[in-house]
This record gives C-alpha cells, sequence and structure tokens, in this order.
C-alpha cells in the first residue's frame, strides 16, 4: 500500500507528490497523457517567484512582464507597470516536465498514460483503479484539473459557475506588453488577453475567457485585431 497515490500530473499535482515523497512517504501518480505537459490548456503566465518556491531553473521563461494594460468598454485605458520583473511568460510544456523531473528526484513512482476510471474510499483507505487494476493507499490527491468525474462520484462538490475560454498563439510583428479587455461585447463576465511571447521569432497568445460562447468571442475578437 502507498502513502499517498496522486491522480493528474498538472502543476498541482506534481509538486504535491513532490513534497510528500520528500517527507519520506511512497507516492505514486497517475497521468491520463502520454508525457507531462501536453496538452498545453493556458496561457502560462505565472509571478516570477514560482521559480524560487518550486526549486526551479528559470529556462522555460519565454519573456519577462512588466506592463499590462487594462481597456474598459468605455474606451478608458489603465496603465500598470513595475519596476522589477513581477510576472513572466512560460512554455508551459517545458515547465511542467521540469516538476515531474523534480518528482522523480524525490522518489515519486509516475505512471504516464494511464487513466484512472475510479476512486472508492473504505475504513482502510483508498482504493485507486487504473485499467481494470485497484491500488491501495492511505490517501489520494485528486489533481484533475477541470475533470470532475471523480469528484463527483465522491459526492465532494462541483463548481456552481464555470468560465469556457479559447486561445491561440499567433505570429507577430514585434513584442509589445500585456493588453486585457473588459466588457459584455468583449467576453461576458470574463475578460480577453494579449500576452507576448518570444521564441524564435516574436508571437502573441490571444484569449478570451467568459460565461458562454468562448470560440464566437474568440474569432470575433481576431477580427477586431
Amino acid at each position: 500500500m502507498h502513502d499517498a497515490i496522486v491522480v493528474g500530473g498538472g502543476p498541482g499535482g506534481l509538486y504535491a507528490a513532490s513534497k510528500l515523497a520528500s517527507a519520506g512517504l511512497s507516492v505514486r501518480l497517475f497521468e491520463e497523457h502520454a508525457m507531462s505537459g501536453e496538452p498545453v490548456h493556458c496561457t502560462g503566465v505565472l509571478a516570477a517567484d514560482v521559480f524560487d518556491e518550486f526549486g526551479l531553473d528559470g529556462d522555460s521563461v519565454l519573456n519577462q512582464l512588466r506592463t499590462v494594460r487594462f481597456h474598459a468598454p468605455s474606451g478608458e485605458t489603465v496603465e500598470y507597470s513595475t519596476p522589477a520583473v513581477e510576472a513572466v511568460v512560460i512554455d508551459r510544456g517545458a515547465f511542467d516536465r521540469q516538476l515531474a523531473d523534480a518528482a522523480v528526484r524525490a522518489g515519486v513512482r509516475m505512471a504516464f498514460g494511464d487513466r484512472v476510471t475510479s476512486v472508492e474510499i473504505d475504513a482502510s483507505g483508498v482504493g485507486v483503479t487504473v485499467g481494470g487494476t485497484t491500488r491501495r493507499a492511505r490517501a489520494c490527491i485528486l489533481a484533475c484539473g477541470a475533470a470532475y468525474a471523480a469528484q463527483r462520484k465522491l459526492r465532494l462538490g462541483f463548481p456552481r459557475f464555470l468560465l469556457h475560454s479559447a486561445q491561440a498563439e499567433l505570429p507577430a510583428t514585434r513584442l509589445g506588453d500585456v493588453e486585457v479587455h473588459f466588457g459584455t461585447d468583449v467576453a461576458p463576465r470574463g475578460f480577453a488577453w494579449a500576452v507576448p511571447v518570444l521564441r524564435e521569432r516574436p508571437s502573441v497568445r490571444i484569449g478570451v475567457m467568459c460565461e458562454r460562447h468562448a470560440s464566437w468571442y474568440f474569432e470575433r475578437l481576431l477580427g477586431h485585431l
């Protein structure tokens, strides 16, 4: 029996697994995808101090962010700049793989391409079923992102309000600053954004997060660029 089984190999699951293994506990992690960091579901903006907190180097950083402009529905704009770098945009796949490597070094047993189909709680611990085989642990951490099948089955609750998003990375002629747009015409009950990225050449990550019809608002946003 393991001390803990972690379901989900994103940053939260990987970091939790690393902390437990570093404390001397036996930890197994199951991730349904074939490798860490894929697919990518976020723009990748993080606080700059996250690398110190997670004990990682900054190899995944694609750009340092100092200035953001907030655009109101009225057309007014508020610009905010920091004297030092407080945020960065990262290669999310590379960042996740760094966390996975750290988890392995800490002693976590990793299993990729294994989808957890059931989590059962009983008096002696937790049974986690993967591929028809049930493994036992004293505790289980559900780090499943926006997948709530296990939480629903265990009656752990479900978010009352969900936002939907759509985004893409597109070529850019130059690097700009972070732009954030608000308004019901742009992203109802949410916002739209543009984040500059530097790879071999400049690009920009554009997206919307709103209560409904994210793809429609995203296409509309692209039409105004």
